[in-house]
């Protein structure tokens, strides 16, 4: 019994390393069939309108504004709109209620890193080394008054906004405008939404496709026209960029941060090579050539680096609200109408958290978001009066893999050593170790070469990578566990922001 057991979840790992080989070699020939975009006028630009939700992010969005400050199309008019909301101001003061017991952690922190991750999210970066150096001489109240002097996102943005606006000459330059969301309560597809509705109502109602970033993201400008080709010349209802964090574990890995972070950021980034985009461009291909059968994979989108067309959001009503992942749920629902969704050629780089804590966190988040694919069943059933069962089951496969695959892993190689013949114990060894040594440091190796960013981590930072894979399905794990409590207790789950 013991030698069926083991031969069977060797033959998964196996089957799990093959299967990621494939993916990897789909999205190496995808990615080289990058065509060049081709506007039939130059005198009829398409209108490019981006959204980027904030909520506490002084210290990064300044950077990232300039960043798409640069670009400069005579194809594309690029509008840039930055969605605050008024809950920013509300959380403010139930922070400022917590101060003393901050200020506490502050005085007791024994080195910076540690102060910061005691105190992140209620002050910017700069203001963080300064309150390091004068650690001694920081009453409580003058640490209160420092706090009070904070700026908001909004006051941040807007005066870019208005240095922007002074110095910008071209005509092919981007527009920046900031809106505020005045609900104190919603989610960031609340901000997206009324960012929309706000922009089309007041500014410019004559818009070609929608995107969304986040306050972190730094794509390559040529995606714009990719996705405006896409969307505007081919008919697909929605684009997704795929997602880098090589320049986040170059940074780390300078910085001596933690190796498990930076080992994480090139297994999501390999996750995205391995997974999203090649299961994104092959229901791009089905959908090319088999218009009306619908594709029976789980497909999602990112929350970011994602395009529509203006018709595919009033067609579905905007950005789903009351969920935990917006971005998963949309990709949910247009996969499940069978919508077209394309791919883009070109990646986005994008942050990772700054501690395994947060880590745990985020992915918790993430796997509830990817937990909600009934409601997206749900949803599908009423718009398309179809019931998408395959998709569904095939969801919550893919949610088991993710949450128990380190598990299924162990109990493989604990399985083998009880396997009584020595000759397929060896056998078996053999060939599972050599599965997971291909899938924890070939498969990475590739992933990087493949996107042809350098990576410049150290040597302990590779080695930490098995770690950094058992890492990932401890928030799925912790999300299982929260939901428990929370059925029992009959209250939602509450996700903090991962601070940056």
């Amino acid at each position: 019994m013991i030698e069926i057991v083991a031969v069977i979840l060797t033959s998964l790992v196996i089957g799990k390393t093959l299967f990621a080989l494939r993916n990897i070699w789909t999205s190496y020939k995808a990615l080289n069939e990058v065509q060049n975009t081709c506007f039939t006028s130059n005198k009829n630009p398409k209108e490019l309108l981006l959204l980027i939700p904030v909520l506490r992010e002084q210290n990064i969005i300044k950077d990232t504004l300039d960043y798409f400050g640069k670009y400069a199309s005579k194809n594309i008019r690029l509008q840039v709109v930055i969605v605050g909301t008024h809950k920013e101001q509300s959380d403010k003061e139930k922070h400022r209620r917590r101060l003393e017991t901050v200020y506490d952690l502050y005085q007791n922190s024994s080195h910076i890193e540690e102060m910061k991750k005691n105190v992140r999210g209620f002050f910017l970066e700069e203001t963080l080394e300064k309150l390091w150096e004068n650690r001694a001489g920081y009453t409580l109240e003058a640490f209160i008054e420092e706090y009070d002097k904070q700026p908001s996102t909004k006051k941040v943005v807007e005066e870019w906004i208005e240095n922007y606006r002074s110095k910008t000459v071209s005509s092919y330059a981007p527009r920046f405008y900031y809106l505020e969301s005045p609900q104190k309560k919603g989610d960031r597809a609340t901000q997206l939404n009324y960012g929309l509705k706000t922009y089309l109502s007041t500014i410019n109602s004559d818009i070609d496709v929608i995107g969304v970033y986040d306050a972190d993201s730094i794509p390559d400008l040529k995606a714009f026209e990719s996705v405006v080709h896409a969307i505007c010349y081919t008919g697909a209802d929605a684009c997704q960029q795929p997602l880098h964090f090589i320049d986040t574990a170059n940074q780390y890995s300078k910085e001596r941060k933690n190796p498990i972070l930076v080992a994480s950021a090139i297994y999501q980034t390999m996750w995205s090579v391995i997974k999203e985009y090649p299961n994104n461009y092959k229901y791009s291909r089905h959908k090319a050539k088999r218009v009306n059968t619908y594709y029976l994979r789980n497909v999602y989108l990112n929350g970011h680096g994602q395009f529509f067309s203006k018709g595919i959001l009033d067609k579905i009503g905007g950005f789903p609200e009351g969920v935990i992942a917006d971005g998963v749920q949309i990709g949910y629902r247009l996969s499940m109408m069978n919508a077209s969704i394309k791919t883009v050629p070109y990646f986005c780089s994008d942050d990772m958290p700054k501690s395994t804590s947060e880590m745990v966190v985020q992915h918790s988040r993430w796997y509830g978001g990817c937990m909600e694919l009934y409601s997206a069943y749900n949803w599908s059933k009423g718009f398309t009066e179809k019931k998408p069962f395959v998709q569904l089951l095939d969801g919550y496969h893919l949610q088991g893999a993710w949450a128990f695959a380190p598990l299924v892993v162990g109990i493989g190689f604990i399985s083998i050593c009880f396997v009584p013949s020595l000759e397929l114990k060896k056998g078996l060894f053999s060939i599972y170790l050599l599965s997971l040594f291909v899938y924890m440091y070939i498969l990475p190796k590739l992933a990087v070469k493949i996107i042809g960013l350098d990576v410049k981590i150290r040597f302990v930072d590779w080695l930490s990578l098995p770690v950094a894979i058992i890492l990932k399905s401890i928030g799925p794990n912790v999300y299982i566990v929260q939901k428990l409590i929370s059925i029992v207790r009959k209250k939602p789950i509450v996700y903090s922001k991962v601070e940056r």
